[in-house]
């Protein structure tokens, strides 16, 4: 393949213009980023380009010839792959078994016997070796015991075994830890020597001004800027983030308890160990705790949601209660009774799930009589155009990342548990999320965060925590927000 023209493609959805009378060229043989603020038309390039959306005009040229995909299988026969951005997998078959599904010519009980053989174990053997940037991936493990980080990269081993001429990864880094991305980055680097063109659909300008060869940048629906990431430096189209009207200074100390974790030792069967975990988080504060998910981040983030069922040592208090975590463990469902609300690092399984309607999502709280009225409330508040019936599987990372806050602030929680926080988000839309928790402190809430990249927040933590080994340490400096009048 040489490459891939798009023509003049437009494409509507009801009064909603996604594309505009787009022409983009994507070449082989190089790693090309895609950036764009959310709702700018990047997965439904992506979808257009994988045969699962017909677009209302233009063509896809491939080698000089006009194209027609009217299928993902069209695509294909192309060599176009895709790595989409919730992957599903077959939940009752192994990481090979889906891996090898829907390759193979033979139908019936002669294709379930190739997809179980042993060649077919050692082709993905040899491609896991090949591409390995994951190492607790398992080949026999079913699909339905697989981490978000795990589905992702069986996904993306099923994609290359394709042996594809281009492939599309939509937004890949989602479920990714910082060490996992850059894994992927090197790994995608070797691919394009192969002579195969990569397009990386992200919202993360310094990923692309680390990596890309090439930026393509997506406003409305239409091309704003492609070049080199120098060129793109040099036009200076994505301003850098401020954070506007903050001050900070000591923060008092006569803040109610929230939560508080008392030297909490974890040793789960599969994840990483916590050692003698202890912090608390505030009214009117924000708490920080940083470092990578293999660390521990994730055992952390399972223990105070109340989402992973522990056999742990040490004390938790809630809103007055002592937990004994000896004897009980903290569930999702004290937190909530005690105004808590949660956005899990899985929006897609945990905060939401890609079968239920974007009124489940919203209203998932609610019977069903009140579903439609409280969704409506919630989506009209957040200021988010979306249609009610439309499947959360559809939606973009940061638009269910926006709902699934939306629909925890609509219950005003007084402690807010926010896990990686700013995946999935547009420069624009991290910047308004750092105000919109800062405008929560004044209003008397404590914010959890946690998070494995940088982030602006570290600017205005009353408390921080790294997070390493299973061991919790403080930073030395503390700070907290000056909450004006």
């Amino acid at each position: 393949m040489n490459s891939i023209k798009l023509e003049s493609i437009s494409r509507r959805f009801g009064k909603k213009t996604a594309l505009k009378n787009l022409t983009v060229e994507l070449f082989p043989a190089k790693l090309q980023i895609l950036l764009g603020e959310n709702g700018a038309g990047k997965s439904t390039l992506a979808s257009i380009l994988t045969g699962q959306q017909i677009p209302d005009s233009g063509e896809i040229v491939i080698n000089g010839k006009p194209q027609k995909f009217n299928s993902p299988s069209a695509a294909t026969k192309q060599g176009i792959a895709i790595v989409h951005q919730r992957p599903l997998l077959a939940k009752n078959l192994s990481v090979t078994q889906n891996i090898c599904l829907g390759t193979e010519k033979t139908k019936g009980l002669a294709f379930l016997g190739l997809i179980n053989s042993n060649a077919c174990k050692e082709k993905v053997l040899s491609l896991k070796k090949q591409y390995d940037i994951n190492i607790s991936l398992q080949v026999d493990d079913l699909a339905s015991n697989l981490r978000a980080d795990s589905i992702f990269f069986a996904s993306f081993l099923a994609a290359m075994y394709r042996k594809p001429s281009f492939l599309i990864l939509d937004e890949p880094c989602t479920s990714l830890d910082a060490n996992q991305r850059k894994a992927l980055y090197l790994c995608l680097q070797k691919i394009v020597k192969t002579g195969v063109g990569v397009l990386v659909i992200t919202h993360s300008y310094d990923e692309a001004m680390k990596y890309a060869q090439r930026i393509l940048l997506l406003q409305k629906g239409s091309l704003l800027f492609e070049g080199s990431p120098k060129e793109f430096q040099i036009a200076k189209i994505f301003p850098g983030i401020e954070m506007k009207n903050l001050k900070c200074k000591p923060t008092p100390h006569n803040q109610e308890v929230l939560l508080s974790i008392d030297d909490v030792t974890v040793r789960p069967p599969s994840a990483t160990a916590l050692f003698n975990i202890t912090f608390d988080v505030f009214s009117s504060q924000i708490t920080l705790i940083q470092g990578q998910r293999e660390a521990g981040m994730e055992t952390l983030e399972n223990l105070v949601t109340g989402m992973g069922c522990y056999n742990a040592k040490g004390s938790v208090l809630l809103a007055n209660e002592t937990i004994n975590l000896e004897k009980n463990n903290l569930t999702s469902k004290m937190l909530r009774k005690y105004g808590t609300g949660i956005v899990p690092f899985d929006r897609n399984f945990r905060g939401s799930n890609p079968t239920l309607t974007v009124a489940q999502v919203a209203a998932i709280y609610e019977t069903p009589f009140y579903e439609k009225s409280v969704a409506k409330k919630i989506i009209e508040q957040a200021n988010i155009e979306i249609d009610l019936h439309e499947l959360a599987a559809n939606l973009s990372g940061g638009m269910l990342q926006r709902l699934i806050l939306a629909r925890e602030l609509f219950y005003n929680p007084k402690l807010l548990i926010l896990s990686e926080p700013f995946q999935g988000l547009d420069r624009i839309s991290v910047q308004n999320l750092c105000g919109k928790i800062i405008d929560l402190t004044r209003k008397g809430v404590g914010i959890l965060v946690l998070s494995s990249v940088p982030t602006e927040l570290e600017k205005v933590a009353t408390k921080r925590f790294f997070l390493q080994s299973g061991i919790l340490k403080p930073f030395q400096s503390r700070i907290g927000i000056h909450h004006e009048k």
